[in-house]
């Protein structure tokens, strides 16, 4: 919560190790009361069970490498550009053995 903001236009921005930050435009005015709706997903939970990098978790990402129809950003865990390419894979992969962290 915040008090004694003044009136205008804000973007609020939370993150959190380990997940996707996440961002909500927020109007701040005199009259009501401002809000904003964000959510924070875990990296590498790509079937949202709150587990990340599980064997579901893994067979989406590796469903999502040959089919560019199921990809969005949350399939680029290293950050690169490339929505589940074989280095995301690999990744997860590799965070599913603890040979690695998502970050």
């Amino acid at each position: 919560m915040f008090t004694d903001v003044a009136p205008d236009l804000y973007s609020i921005t939370a993150t959190k190790h380990g997940c996707w930050p996440d961002s909500d435009p927020v109007t701040v005015n005199a009259e009501e009361p401002a809000t904003a709706d964000i959510v924070l997903c875990q990296k590498g939970d790509l079937n949202t069970n709150s587990e990340q990098a599980d064997a579901g978790n893994l067979a989406k990402m590796a469903d999502a490498t040959v089919n560019t129809t199921l990809r969005d950003w949350t399939y680029d865990l290293n950050g690169d550009g490339n929505l589940a390419d074989e280095d995301d894979l690999t990744l997860l992969k590799n965070v599913s053995v603890g040979e690695a962290v998502l970050e």
